[in-house]
């Protein structure tokens, strides 16, 4: 009976102590029932809750849903383009560069004439492409077009 008892205890797992002031032990470097010793897994799990921290921890930039902006063309509003397209900017957190860029992708058709307009020089801004828009596509550019419009058509009915 006695011979049993020794057989089993060369087979039960070997018991590690964890001191505060020891931590590494002299069974640390030995593999355990899963194959990893204790360090390993100490290694492994201190990187794990590393990367979990780093995930966690990114800017809501990242977290967020991306809105596409809408395309112009030139037939729709173009207040309401210009709300929309702020709406996706400010969602999506564009830098002011990013946004420039953006809406200089977004004018199709012959808006996207107001880039050669605007000429060459990469340097001009939002601003200034906004400010165009409005002076070709906005109701205060439109005002003389709109009276012209309205002088014909008085003038057809008269005759």
């Amino acid at each position: 009976m006695a011979d049993r008892k020794d057989k089993y205890r060369s087979k039960a797992p070997k018991r590690i102590n964890y001191d505060a002031e020891d931590s590494v032990n002299r069974h640390d470097e030995e593999p355990g029932r899963g194959g990893m010793s204790p360090l390993q897994m100490e290694r492994m799990l201190t990187q794990m809750k590393a990367e979990v921290d780093r995930l966690s921890s990114r800017p809501d930039k990242e977290k967020r849903v991306k809105i596409k902006p809408p395309k112009f063309d030139g037939s729709g509003s173009l207040l309401s383009f210009l709300s929309q397209f702020e709406v996706a900017a400010n969602r999506n957190m564009w830098s002011p560069a990013e946004k420039t860029d953006v809406l200089k992708s977004v004018l199709t058709g012959s808006c996207s004439q107001i880039l050669w307009d605007l000429g060459s020089d990469s340097e001009f801004s939002y601003e200034d492409i906004v400010n165009r828009l409005l002076q070709r596509y906005g109701s205060k550019g439109q005002t003389e077009v709109y009276r012209g419009q309205l002088q014909d058509l008085l003038q057809k009915w008269d005759r």
